[in-house]
């Protein structure tokens, strides 16, 4: 069989091979813009002119006593805000801010990235809407891969048909997107949250928009407000496309806070927990997580007010004719902060300096404390009241 006749049957079967070859092209030559990305990072591609092949990269310039994390994440239900705002071109920020914070928040470097595009389809030629707002994902991450210097080392694209779906089914582009990060970690430079002690600052890290987290819950809450096809109802335009604002990259200010990038790999901000706010919230990953087992107790009450579109959101998902109490969107959603770090007050200073260098909103949410029995106190910035946990 030619392989003329075997691309035609598998376009039959709904795999566009040569288009996906054109597409594995357009996102090796964006990959291969960051590969000068790291410091740390030499990429040696054996493949040269061609897009397959194989292709290596070696570690340089860390101190030997260095160790490697890796590990995955993915964008989850934010496609689907993705598709209907049509801000493929900034997804990629969410993509890399799930993985690689989850090396940042620890001490570590994020060094290397691979990621798993996996889509319905990718359209009928490189002209197609859809085929067009695909490669927006691959340029957008390579934006986000610069803004940290992250090396995106390669990934895969795979057309899957109905194995790939959205709500919907007009959707302009139906795909899942996941991926790993490698990072380096020192054991001098681990930060697991065991030296902090009461007085310390608690300090918060805003992010205007929801990050990749509780999407599943806001698509509830825009469908009971603007009906099962909520995507199409013009009304709800707006909200949408604040759902899908791009997560904020911390990385890269953190990473050189605690000194990375220096000569000397010293830290300039001492740096005693980092806590990203993800799912659970506040009180799953910054109390349950780290606090309480350590016997710590934090007030935070100078918190960052939640975006409009989560405010909204506590209000239109109901149960039972209720709208979502405040405990439960701090137990859902970050709230206004996508990370909180933890520090000593004389260093707040340097701290919200180098913050605003790097374009960071940062304010002093709270402060550590002991008591008897942990406790994590909220004021809620959702509505009015003080909440407690556990």
């Amino acid at each position: 069989m030619t392989e003329s006749s075997t691309t035609n049957f598998y376009a039959a079967a709904g795999v566009n091979v040569k288009l996906g070859d054109r597409f594995s092209a357009l996102s090796k030559r964006i990959c291969a813009e960051t590969w000068a990305n790291s410091p740390y990072v030499r990429v040696r591609d054996y493949a040269k002119q061609g897009f397959r092949g194989p292709r290596s990269f070696s570690i340089v310039g860390l101190p030997p006593q260095c160790e490697f994390d890796l590990g995955s994440d993915g964008v989850g239900t934010k496609v689907g805000m993705v598709t209907a705002a049509q801000s493929h071109g900034t997804c990629g920020y969410d993509l890399i801010a799930m993985k690689a914070m989850d090396r940042t928040r620890w001490g570590g470097l994020p060094l290397v990235a691979t990621n798993v595009l996996d889509v319905k389809t990718l359209g009928d030629g490189e002209d197609s809407p859809t085929y067009q707002a695909l490669a927006q994902l691959i340029e957008g991450m390579h934006d986000a891969a610069d803004e940290i210097d992250l090396v995106l080392f390669g990934g895969e694209t795979a057309e899957l048909g109905v194995f790939v779906g959205s709500e919907d089914p007009k959707a302009l582009t139906a795909f899942n997107w996941s991926g790993a990060v490698l990072g380096a970690i020192h054991p001098d430079k681990v930060i697991t949250g065991q030296r902090m002690q009461p007085g310390d600052l608690v300090m918060a890290l805003r992010d205007p928009g929801v990050r990749s987290n509780g999407v599943s819950t806001i698509r509830k809450a825009l469908k009971q407000r603007f009906g099962d096809e909520w995507w199409s109802h013009p009304d709800a335009m707006p909200w949408i496309k604040d759902a899908a604002l791009p997560s904020k990259l911390y990385d890269k200010f953190l990473c050189t806070m605690h000194g990375w990038f220096n000569p000397t790999f010293e830290p300039v901000v001492d740096m005693k927990c980092i806590a990203h706010i993800t799912g659970g919230g506040i009180p799953g990953k910054f109390f349950d997580d780290i606090l309480q087992p350590l016997g710590l107790s934090a007030d935070l009450d100078d918190l960052w007010r939640p975006p409009a579109i989560l405010r909204a959101c506590a209000d239109w998902y109901t149960i039972k004719g209720e709208p979502m109490p405040d405990r439960q969107c701090y137990e859902t959603w970050h709230g206004g902060q996508g990370a909180l770090v933890v520090i000593d007050p004389a260093d707040e200073p340097v701290f919200l300096t180098e913050a605003a260098e790097y374009g960071i909103e940062a304010r002093r949410g709270g402060v550590i404390r002991r008591r008897e029995t942990p406790t994590l106190l909220i004021k809620s910035k959702f509505r009015d009241g003080d909440l407690t946990w556990p």
